[in-house]
């Protein structure tokens, strides 16, 4: 994934009386700054099963910003990227926005969420008013540091309010951890207190988006039966595909990233079936090579296990 950026923002939540207090200093906030509140309405879309949230990815369009309604797609930073290590209140993704309907996912980010969605259909899944204001953070040349947004957020549903929360988030537009978190403990003790870093729509939806993953893959010790091997290689393959539609993937263009790596799964398994897979055809020699010895190991564990007396193993790609 070659566009985007990377969102790193420290989230609090108010649960009693707040009051902004003095968050300048000499060397790096060295005037605050309030700028125009905004009003902002935004759609969440996800499998009904929240396969995207379970994941830590967020997709919505939101009206009431400049420039117009948009799409947005955050998605949880690499494991080597140095902002990916989360804690203290503090969540980074990649966050990458684009137009479009209201009524339709754009293709694109459609595309990027294939591996975490595969075959379910992407759904309105929480709607959220969120009344929001804006302060800016301002280095000694003039230029914003960090954003601070007190958001007021209702939870919608039918046009009415069924649930409400605030928290403030500290969004990061150069200022390290460190000052993050001395902003942070300023906050704390104006009022507003530590929050588990989760996206808003995950705080709306509460414990079934927090759930786990739908494909982990299971440990195999040499007492498992060939099927749970081979269920493991399978699940192993969603998370090869999850992991690429992360930043740095290499695989051709962008928008064909996420595609070619479902193919390439979806190849595993139909070659490990029957023994022949046309996309195969399209690979790289050593990708090629790679899926076609992966679904050949399969192959294998199958016929092992058909072979010993076990009740046969059917091959079921994960829905």
């Amino acid at each position: 994934m070659t566009d985007g950026t990377d969102e790193i923002e420290l989230k609090l939540a108010i649960d009693g009386a707040f009051s902004l207090p003095d968050l300048t200093d000499d060397a790096v906030v060295s005037e605050v700054r309030q700028d125009e509140s905004q009003d902002l309405w935004a759609t969440y879309w996800d499998t009904a099963d929240l396969r995207l949230a379970r994941h830590g990815v967020t997709l919505r369009r939101r009206t009431g910003e400049p420039g117009g309604p948009r799409w947005t797609l955050k998605l949880p930073l690499p494991a080597d990227n140095p902002d990916a290590a989360e804690g203290n209140g503090i969540l980074a993704r990649r966050e990458i926005e684009m137009k479009g309907r209201a009524d339709r996912v754009p293709a694109r980010a459609a595309d990027l969420v294939t591996a975490y969605a595969r075959t379910e259909p992407l759904i309105e899944i929480a709607q959220l008013r969120t009344r929001r204001q804006i302060w800016s953070l301002l280095g000694p040349d003039g230029h914003p540091v960090a954003v601070l947004d007190d958001d007021d957020v209702s939870v919608m549903e039918h046009g009415r309010r069924i649930s409400r929360f605030r928290e403030l988030e500290l969004e990061s537009h150069g200022m390290d951890d460190r000052n993050l978190q001395r902003i942070g403990g300023l906050l704390r003790s104006a009022g507003a207190v530590d929050a588990e870093p989760i996206p808003k729509v995950v705080r709306a939806l509460g414990p079934a988006a927090t759930a786990p993953a739908d494909a982990i893959a299971p440990e195999i010790g040499p007492d498992q039966p060939a099927g749970a091997a081979v269920r493991a290689a399978l699940t192993e393959a969603v998370e090869r595909i999850v992991c690429a539609t992360t930043p740095g993937c290499a695989w051709e263009t962008p928008s064909r990233c996420t595609r070619r790596a479902w193919e390439l799964a979806v190849c595993e398994v139909t070659f490990a079936s029957s023994g022949r897979c046309s996309t195969l055809d399209g690979l790289p020699r050593s990708t090629r090579s790679f899926a076609a010895w992966r679904a050949n190991s399969a192959r294998s564990a199958i016929s092992t296990c058909s072979s010993s007396g076990s009740p046969r193993w059917q091959w079921t790609c994960v829905p």
